[in-house]
């Protein structure tokens, strides 16, 4: 009777056991409460960006709602989905912000971040997935970088002093894939604060990233005058080494046939400064042909507007 009863108590607990692993893991459509629960069991988060189309509807029943995914992906995983079609407007800006945070052009995006949303990893063309097993394999090939992104992390936190503080956020910067660096723009913030000195020669990189992100936030067609002389009072006035000048008037000259502007002079004076900035870097023979390219537009259409008001 006794061995019974220990039987039944054994049997009991196991199934207490795998019902709240079962029950505890669970999808949260709310990116503030992905993080939270993420610092508080230091687990990564699973991002997956549902667009609403058929592909991403049949993947989402197919394989991120069953039983068997969720109650083995919740042991390891944060599992945070955003709906592109839902009816909370936070929810869809949030989508618009994290497609351009990430670079996103997958299908199906299934991101891995950390309660910071730090980039991590990425599930890559998750369609060709069979089953919910090797989804699962996948993403568990995330957890050394998951490790090294909060080892990373960590340690800007517990830099002593400014110049620390930089080389730590410089590391982890270096180590976040170059197309998903956004999220950092308030620890690249923190390096102008940390060493307006400039002691660590980081400077210019961090001001001219700024810089960057700034003007990705604010370009349109009739912003791109302000926005190219950010560029242009950073290489002027800013700590920049000659390549770093280099990119930076470039990058002057880039937002005018980014935003569908035709103005020419503008392009040709920029991409002449970014020439002369750095004369042997490596890139400016791409620069030299850009400039021919641009005048030869330049030529056409100032021919093409004469034309037109020329009387026959």
């Amino acid at each position: 009777m006794k061995k019974q009863l220990n039987k039944i108590v054994t049997l009991i607990l196991i199934l207490s056991s795998i019902l709240f692993v079962s029950c505890g893991a669970k999808w949260t459509n709310n990116m503030q409460e992905a993080k939270e629960l993420s610092a508080k069991k230091k687990q990564p988060i699973l991002l997956f960006l549902n667009s609403g189309d058929t592909v991403a509807l049949d993947f989402k029943a197919n394989f991120l709602d069953t039983k068997e995914f969720i109650s083995n992906a919740g042991k390891s995983f944060i599992l945070l989905s955003l709906d592109a079609i839902s009816e909370e407007e936070q929810q869809v800006d949030d989508i618009l912000s994290l497609v351009a945070d990430y670079s996103v052009k997958e299908k199906l995006p299934l991101l891995i971040l950390n309660k910071d949303g730090y980039y991590v990893g990425r599930i890559e063309r998750a369609e060709k997935i069979e089953t919910v097993t090797e989804l699962i394999e996948q993403l568990l090939l995330s957890t050394p970088e998951y490790n090294k992104v909060e080892e990373l992390a960590a340690a800007i936190k517990k830099a002593e002093s400014g110049t620390d503080k930089v080389r730590a956020i410089d590391e982890l910067f270096e180590y976040t894939d170059e197309n998903c660096r956004r999220p950092l723009h308030a620890l690249c913030e923190q390096v102008l604060e940390e060493d307006s000195g400039n002691i660590t020669g980081l400077l210019g990189k961090y001001e001219l990233q700024v810089v960057f992100d700034q003007v990705y936030d604010m370009l349109t067609p009739e912003t791109v005058d302000q926005a190219a002389e950010q560029f242009v009072n950073l290489a002027r006035d800013g700590h920049l080494d000659k390549s770093q000048k280099f990119e930076a008037y470039y990058y002057a000259a880039y937002l005018y046939p980014l935003v569908g502007s035709s103005n020419y002079d503008k392009m040709l004076e920029l991409l002449n400064l970014s020439y002369s900035s750095d004369p042997q870097n490596q890139n400016s023979q791409e620069i030299a042909i850009a400039i021919q390219t641009i005048q030869a537009m330049k030529d056409y259409y100032d021919y093409s507007a004469q034309a037109e008001v020329t009387p026959e």
